[in-house]
């Protein structure tokens, strides 16, 4: 989370004003993108064209193929409780980069958005998105019709009330932290001494309940279900920051430097080449995408975990414990628990064999009579992968 948003500020934002767009689906529809890719991606790419013609409309041109936006998009699959609740969040440039006559990309720093613009926006994409619905034959014509006329945004949210400035780069890179963020907060969690675990959920549900106790089965339940599918990307790159972007070198290398109206300047040879790109004279030396762990902690905290709060001088190793009463006095000082988890805390109490490991296939002998608790091979073949 901390590395993603690390490499954003470094190396893909220049200096300019960026808004973030939500977009929140029915639960109808929300099981249809949760079980398929392909569909959740077009999705995306509705709500990303409306926000393009939005930013579009406030440039005020005609000609939408000379004008790009940039921004970069993540996919969530979890909501604040742990539950599985697929929506977007997507961190988009204020502004658009234009091709003029003489075949120059500049970039224009727009106004700010109103609440009836956004509003726009949610509207035009909830008519486009049940109309993909109802093409893809995934909803009827009296689903779609129905839909239509519910009220309060048919249950299509978009927000896009969080906008940073260009100057505020640690805004900026909280923002980023946010959206890449994973399903779960581990100080929100806590061990009871039965062993149950009790979740804090961040804020209230609508009736009242502000936190779930789970058994660890149920935890690993719930966190598998809320597993990505294979081999598809959770944040994607839009506009002039798409990997495939003739301009995202030259707007990269902009990466942290503060871009007035009209600054990015990419002279093109013509339409069919790519561009050339023009470097910065004071451009930084720009360093790998990872990042040491220390200088991570650095950037969350404001304080540089090797060095002394006290006198400021570097850390070192003075002593390994290994006693432990000794250990278990710092546990305690610091708050920590001083017993391992329970590792069948519910199958104890229920009388429950214990846990134990997978028959060895290798050794199984089919002469020799089968053990009462060994798994015998099944008569018939069972697909256990995954159709995503």
């Amino acid at each position: 989370m901390v590395e993603t948003a690390a490499h954003q500020v470094d190396h893909v934002f220049p200096r300019v004003p960026v808004r973030q767009w939500v977009l929140s689906l029915p639960k109808r529809l929300r099981y249809f993108l949760y079980h398929n890719p392909k569909i959740t991606s077009k999705v995306l790419r509705i709500f990303l064209d409306e926000i393009r013609k939005q930013l579009i409309r406030h440039f005020q041109t005609d000609s939408e193929n000379r004008v790009k936006i940039g921004g970069i998009s993540f996919i969530h699959r979890f909501g604040s409780s742990l539950n599985a609740h697929v929506h977007f969040h997507c961190v988009i440039i204020e502004g658009v980069f234009a091709k003029g006559s003489d075949s120059q990309i500049t970039f224009h720093k727009l106004s700010t958005l109103t609440e009836k613009d956004i509003q726009a926006v949610q509207g035009r994409v909830r008519q486009r998105v049940l109309k993909s619905f109802k093409r893809s034959g995934l909803l009827e014509d009296h689903d779609v019709e129905n839909m239509q006329t519910w009220n309060g945004g048919g249950g299509f949210s978009v927000n896009g009330a969080a906008r940073i400035h260009e100057n505020d780069r640690e805004g900026l890179e909280r923002l980023l932290r946010y959206c890449a963020r994973p399903p779960f907060a581990l100080e929100r969690l806590k061990q009871q001494p039965d062993g149950t675990l009790i979740y804090q959920f961040g804020k209230p549900l609508a009736n009242g309940q502000t936190q779930l106790k789970l058994t660890s089965l149920e935890l690993i339940d719930k966190l598998a279900a809320l597993v990505p599918p294979p081999r598809i990307h959770r944040h994607r790159y839009y506009g002039v920051l798409a990997p495939n972007s003739p301009f995202r070198a030259s707007v990269t290398a902009m990466a942290g430097q503060s871009v007035a109206q009209g600054a990015i300047k990419i002279q093109t040879k013509n339409n069919n080449d790519k561009p050339v790109v023009q470097e910065p004279e004071n451009k930084p030396k720009r360093s790998p995408n990872r990042y040491f762990w220390a200088m991570l902690l650095a950037r969350i905290y404001n304080l540089f975990p090797l060095l002394c709060p006290e006198c400021g001088a570097e850390m070192c190793v003075i002593a390994v414990i290994q006693d432990k009463p000794v250990i278990n006095k710092v546990l305690v000082s610091v708050g920590e628990a001083t017993q391992p988890p329970l590792l069948r805390p519910i199958g104890s109490a229920l009388g429950v064999s214990p846990a134990r490991g997978p028959p060895s296939w290798d050794d199984y002998n089919q002469d020799e009579p089968a053990d009462e608790n060994e798994q015998s091979i099944p008569e018939y073949e069972f697909n256990q992968g995954v159709s995503w």
